[in-house]
This record gives structure tokens, sequence and C-alpha cells, in this order.
């Protein structure tokens, strides 16, 4: 990519490069929801028929992943960049998702031309990519399309932790232009080199305030490239007070939710003991922007609750999580003696918690039965929930709205994935980039399978165990003859 075509949107955004392509599991509806009902508010029921909008989408890949595991919700992706919506839709399409549909369109023009309403309505770093302009105009997208109830699940970069990212991006793009390269890429890492070598020097005030600065500037050094091309060669970077957006969105009828980081939901796991006295007693808005101010954050991953003008209780939405099914993200033997939640540590020692990795290891109970099971040895109900929103929030374990089918262990079984993306994920990532990685979606779930995994993922759809295991190898022999 030369100089000359480097492209950027009227407000600054890079066109000419697609960003980086990953899963986004925040913004998974049924995690949406888990949060919001956790933080005692009600949520969509993902169960039920849903719609869901991606307001700045990317290529699609979270989208179409949520539409394979969702398949009786129908979801709407839209983005000013071409090529993101090209690649979209083409996925889309391989796949064989027909519940699905990306838009190349303006915020302005889809505002103008729809109507239609969403449960869930997301935009992922977008109003810190682009202009103030624009980045209003994703907040009345959400306020004209967000349903009653319905949830927003909004990330930006959040002030006073971003002031690293901020210098960082504008010590970068102010000299981009004059930069030594031929191409953004070119042009960025000379800027990122340039500016180590001044941090390493400590010959202005800037470079000797600690170590946070050095920290960003390697921590891009390290990140993958679309990524960089994106975020330092944007003419935009804005990071946010909690306060300033929450306001923001109080005015269009949003009130806060919950966080879709999950350990966030307790203000026990990132704020200090001593200093939770003075967020206490606060409302929902004071309190968390009292916390994001004393925990200098970077990031948020913010849910908004657009609020009925009515209080009766929707049969569409759910106001707990019971029925939902606790299914493991490991295996037993791989649970970790302790986590740590942010800022609290989190020792799976106890009694309580060896009785709930027992009864849920295999995903078969809901959150209502492994309470009422665990509580019989004399634990009471609400520490048992506390104890599970634990396992939740360390990525142990997570919630699915269906029960998840076991597998087989026939010799004769045939596995069929239910969905062809991985397929089709697999081989475009594996052809383009070498790189055997695999989003493999099954209802309420995503996962993520690497190197052999990833081969396996593929060639067990359709066959047997034995058949799989000689189709893997062949794979893995012709692949290593290639290389």
């Amino acid at each position: 990519m030369s100089q000359a075509k480097t492209r950027w949107s009227e407000s600054g955004y890079v066109l000419s490069t697609r960003y980086e392509r990953h899963f986004i599991a925040e913004q998974d509806p049924t995690r949406l929801s888990y949060a919001a009902i956790s933080n005692h508010q009600s949520a969509p029921d993902p169960r039920l028929p849903f719609r869901y909008l991606d307001i700045g989408c990317g290529e699609g890949v979270t989208l179409n992943c949520l539409a394979a595991a969702y398949p009786h919700a129908s979801f709407v992706g839209i983005d000013f960049n071409p090529e993101h919506i090209r690649s979209a839709t083409r996925l889309a399409k391989d796949a064989g998702l027909n519940n699905i549909k990306f838009l190349h369109i303006s915020f302005d023009a889809y505002q103008a031309e729809n109507i239609d309403k969403f449960e869930y309505v997301a935009a992922h770093g977008i109003i810190s990519w682009v202009e103030a302009d624009d980045a209003q105009k994703t907040f009345d997208l959400a306020s004209k399309f967000t349903a009653d109830d319905g949830l927003f699940y909004l990330c930006y970069y959040t002030r006073p932790g971003a002031l690293w990212t901020d210098i960082t991006h504008r010590l970068v793009n102010s000299t981009l232009s004059d930069a030594p390269g031929i191409n953004l890429e070119e042009k960025i890492n000379a800027r990122l080199d340039a500016i180590e070598q001044l941090a390493d020097a400590k010959q202005a005030p800037l470079f000797s305030m600690g170590d946070a600065f050095q920290k960003t500037v390697a921590s891009y050094k390290e990140s993958e490239v679309h990524f960089n091309l994106h975020e330092l060669g944007n003419k935009n970077l804005t990071s946010y007070f909690f306060g300033d957006v929450a306001s923001n969105l109080l005015t269009r009828g949003f009130c806060y939710s919950a966080s879709s980081d999950l350990p966030k939901n307790n203000l026990c796991n990132w704020i200090h003991p001593s200093v939770l006295a003075s967020v206490s007693g606060q409302s929902p808005n004071a309190q968390q922007e009292l916390a994001s101010l004393m925990a200098f954050e970077s990031f948020r991953w913010d849910i908004f609750q657009r609020k009925a003008t009515t209080t009766r209780r929707l049969s569409t939405h759910l106001y707990n999580y019971d029925e939902f099914f606790l299914f493991s993200l490991r295996t037993p033997y791989r649970f970790p003696d302790k986590i740590k939640l942010i800022a609290r540590t989190v020792v799976f020692d106890e009694p309580i918690y060896r009785a709930i990795l027992e009864l849920a290891k295999d995903g078969q109970k809901t959150v209502k039965q492994l309470i009422d099971e665990v509580s019989l040895a004399g634990h009471p109900k609400d520490l048992v929930r506390s104890h599970i929103e634990d396992l939740i929030s360390g990525g142990l374990f997570k919630v699915l709205p269906f029960k998840p089918e076991l597998p087989k262990s026939s010799g004769s079984f045939r596995y069929h994935l239910t969905s062809k993306l991985p397929s089709v994920l697999f081989e475009r990532d594996f052809d383009e980039s070498g790189l055997t990685y695999v989003s493999a979606p099954s209802v309420g779930l995503i996962s993520h399978a690497n190197g052999f995994d990833a081969i396996a993922t593929i060639l067990i759809d359709g066959l047997t165990f034995a058949e799989a295991k000689v189709a893997i190898k062949a794979k893995i022999s012709k692949i290593s003859k290639e290389t």
C-alpha cells in the first residue's frame, strides 16, 4: 500500500486498509443481558427472537459469529468502509447465513431511511475513532433505533487513564506525513521508533513521568499491524470521561445498566475497600464516575438501557438469569487454584466453590438448579449466587441461554457443525495469513481454536472420530510438505 493510495474518509477515518479481524466477546447478546440482570436491571431475553444492530461493524466477524450462534434472531451491520462491507457480506454468503445483512451506508443516511427498532445496539470503539460530529451521530442512531428497555453497548477510550494513548496518537499522527517510509505502516513504525528513542533518553518532562508512556509506545509496537493502521493512522482519537458520556445518553433516554467487562459489575473487584465508602450510596452514574476516576480507567465496555415510558413488565424481557445454563470454559483439571478479578483475589479452596465446580462442569444445570442443590449443603443461596458470578466474571464459566449438547462417545457417531461459518473463517484466514485460527460458534457460545485444534474442528464435520483422525493426519502432512 503506497502512501498515494492511502485513503481517509472526510472525517479522517482510514479507508484503504481493513481493521483487525477478531471476535468481540463483549458484544454477545447473552453476555449483555446477563451483565444487566446481574447488576439488578431487566434485559431482553436472548432465547426469544430479537434484532441486533452493529454500528461500525468492520468486516463483520463478530456479527457473523452471532448470526450463526443465534439463528432465531436477525442482525444488521452498517459501516462506511466499502471494503469492510464487501468482506462481511462475502463471509455471510459463503457461510450460508440468511439472518444477517450488511449495509455500506453513512450514519446520516441510515437514520433517514430506516425506522425498525432493535433489542440490542452495539458501537464498539466508534466514538473514539471518529470526529466529534460522527460520535454524536452514533448517539443519535442509538437513540432512534434502540427499543424500549433495549440495551446499547458502547466501548470507548476513557479519561483519565487513556492520557498516554491520546499523547502517543498525537505525537505519531501530527507529523505522519513527513515521516520516512513508502506506506502508512512504515511511516507509523518510523514515528514509534523515533518516539521510543526520545522516551528512552528521558530528555523531556513528558518522558520522565514514570514508565507509563514508554509502556504505551511498547504496546503499540507489539500490536497487530491492522490495529495500528486504524488506531494511529486515523486523524481522530478521542477519549471521554464516563460522566460526560452518561450525561449525553441520559438526555436521550438512556440510563447506565452494567459493564460487559464483567468483573467491573462488582465495585469490590476494582475499588479498594478504603475508598468504597465514598462511592456507596451514590446513584449508579455517580458511582461509576467516581470509580472510573479513582481507578484511572483507560477503556470502558458500557451497557446502557433505553428506559421505556411505562413501568410495565415486558414478557420479552428477563428479570433474573436463573433459567440460563452454566457452562464451563475449561476442563476441570485445568481450573486454577485462584484468580484475580482486577484487584480482588478469589481462592477456590472453599467447599462452596468445589460444590459448584463439581455440579456445573458438564453444563447441564441451570443457575437455579445449581443454587438449590449447593444450598442443600447448608450454603446460603445469596452466597452461592455471588460465587457463581465470581466464576463467570473470572472467565471460567459463562451462561448459555440453551442447554448445551454433550459430545457423543459412540464410535459410529458422525459429528456435524451446526454452521458453515467455522469452516469458511478457517479457510479464509489460513489461505490469507497461514494462521490456523477459527471462531467456532455454537448456540450462545463463541469458542476459539488454534493450531491442530482448528484443523480438527473443521475436518471432523461429517466424520466419525476415527475417520477424523485419519483426515487430520493427512491434512497436517500436506501442510508440512507445503511449508
